[in-house]
């Protein structure tokens, strides 16, 4: 990625600063935005009421909940739309459509975007490459080609190909091989991002999917943005995408439960959080039917198509928990795409499963899964 400087003052993206002061400076992207830990002391106990909203967004169902002022979770609301507005690739004036139809020109695009596709560079880096945003012809060709509402991954067996035929899974249970494009060389490399001139240019043939980095990027703005606002505590969850800070209403630490009936009926763990981020991802949900085959969402950036879930050994579920939503998210692709030893840094506790059901554990994850 070539990275131009003069950056403008991101103040929209405060999200990605951890608000508790701890970790490693390193870690959570925080080089991208520069460290400003907000200590304990910045949040009040108070008697204030808790509110909260479920809506759809971004293709799946987003949580928020506020402790403090109720007319702040309204703001929150209206705050997802807009980054929803910006960074959907389904929808045709956002500025991802419109850079994905700009045939290799600059396109001028909103300061989020800028922050959140070098967030979403930020991951290709530091996953090895098993993150990659510049994926989206290959999702396309795969049969992720149209919007899906959150309704249209309850049935994880069954789907519609993109004419409407019906298609159930593969007779090995796994991916087609046509479930994708093919292998291409990341774009990633030769992506402009103009900060100075609030512009982004892609190469030609390629296009940008954020895919999960969005949701929880969307997680982290509004968590903090609530936070700065007044909040004591705020928790948004979008699609599985989770970020926290400050306090619950009840006092304590936040307790969200890991729970994913597609890979196992009963919860699997909750995760004990006072701020951060959690994400939670797996191969069994977003399946689709194409060429008379069931695929799924995972794409191998090394392959161009889905990842082999069949493997006893294959990882099928990663929650993860990192300092942001947005590195926790690029934290389950990696695991997901690269296997159980796979390096990914920034992890705080990481919670996997693979195809035969087996639990593994990284990390704190005694201390932070329970």
């Amino acid at each position: 990625m070539r990275l131009r400087s003069n950056r403008p003052n991101f103040l929209a993206m405060a999200p990605f600063v951890r608000t508790d002061g701890s970790g490693d400076p390193s870690d959570a992207f925080a080089d991208l935005v520069g460290l400003e830990g907000l200590t304990d002391d910045r949040f009040r106990r108070s008697a204030g009421q808790e509110s909260q909203r479920r809506i759809p967004a971004m293709g799946s169902q987003a949580h928020l909940v506020v402790h403090g002022d109720p007319r702040l979770v309204d703001g929150a609301v209206d705050r997802l739309s807009q980054l929803e507005d910006l960074w959907s690739r389904f929808l045709p004036d956002s500025d991802i459509s419109r850079i994905n139809r700009a045939d290799g020109a600059p396109t001028r695009v909103a300061a989020e975007t800028i922050a959140v596709l070098e967030l979403a560079v930020a991951g290709w880096t530091r996953s090895y490459g098993r993150f990659d945003p510049t994926m989206g012809v290959q999702m396309n060709d795969a049969g992720y080609d149209r919007p899906r509402s959150w309704q249209d991954w309850e049935n994880p067996d069954l789907d519609t190909d993109s004419s409407g035929s019906t298609s159930g899974p593969a007779p090995s249970g796994n991916a087609s091989p046509q479930g994708g494009a093919g292998p291409l060389p990341s774009a990633v490399p030769d992506l402009v991002i103009d900060a100075a001139r609030s512009t982004v240019t892609l190469p030609v043939g390629y296009q940008l999917d954020l895919g999960g980095i969005g949701k929880g990027a969307a997680a982290d703005v509004i968590v903090t943005e609530l936070i700065n606002q007044g909040a004591d505590g705020a928790l948004a969850n979008i699609g599985g995408d989770v970020r926290v800070s400050g306090i619950p209403a009840d006092g304590g630490s936040w307790r969200l439960l890991v729970s994913e009936a597609a890979v196992r009926q009963e919860p699997l763990a909750t995760a004990i959080l006072s701020s951060g981020g959690l994400a939670t991802s797996t191969t069994r949900r977003r399946r689709w039917g194409n060429d008379g085959h069931q695929v799924h969402h995972l794409l191998n950036p090394a392959t161009g198509v889905c990842t082999d879930d069949r493997r006893e050994s294959s990882v099928v579920l990663a929650s993860v928990i990192a300092h942001t939503a947005a590195g926790a998210e690029v934290a389950t692709k990696s695991f997901l795409v690269g296997g159980l030893n796979t390096k990914v840094e920034g992890v705080r506790a990481a919670l996997l499963i693979t195809a035969d059901g087996t639990i593994h554990r990284r990390g704190q994850a005694e201390e932070l899964f329970i």
